[in-house]
């Protein structure tokens, strides 16, 4: 299959992924997401990734500012000072297996058959990698960044390439 290999994805991808982290926020959270129109610098407290591999190979990371991290455990869980790294963490694994979880229902029947790995969650402030697709969203004022990046754009669709990065925010 003839692809771009620039790294580059179509409005179509970044439409799932923005509609994927509404319907999760909305469901879960209770709250409106919404993405950026343009790229906005934050500190990132938490990450979990979650790797691809089938047909599509790559990974998905969100990204946490120290507010929106708290913002969204204590929407789920209270407000829970005891074991609080630990709720941090269920909460950025949950809410990034639910989002990719959630993109990957809105693929093809041969993309969506791509298993997911389990949250690898990470706390320290944390330089979010190059990948095919940045997206930075916000919540009650708190900002999130969600990203795609592919190994092998050989195993994607067409509909998946397309011209330059859309949907990009400067690190």
């Amino acid at each position: 299959m003839q692809t771009d290999m620039t790294g580059t994805l179509t409005q179509d991808c970044v439409d799932r992924l923005d509609d994927a982290v509404a319907e999760v926020f909305e469901l879960m959270l209770g709250k409106r997401c919404a993405p950026l129109k343009a790229g906005e610098a934050f500190d990132t407290t938490v990450a979990s990734t979650i790797d691809i591999s089938g047909v599509l190979e790559g990974s998905c990371c969100l990204y946490l500012s120290s507010s929106a991290a708290e913002n969204a455990m204590n929407t789920l869980v209270g407000e829970c000072p005891e074991n609080r790294e630990e709720m941090l963490e269920d909460t950025a694994g949950e809410l990034c297996n639910m989002i990719v979880g959630t993109w990957k229902s809105k693929l093809s029947p041969s993309q969506a058959s791509s298993l997911l790995s389990i949250p690898n969650v990470r706390f320290e402030p944390v330089q979010r990698a190059k990948a095919n697709m940045q997206r930075i969203y916000s919540f009650d004022g708190s900002l999130l960044a969600m990203t795609l990046s592919f190994r092998n754009q050989e195993g994607m669709s067409q509909e998946f390439v397309s011209e330059p990065l859309i949907g990009t925010a400067e690190n």
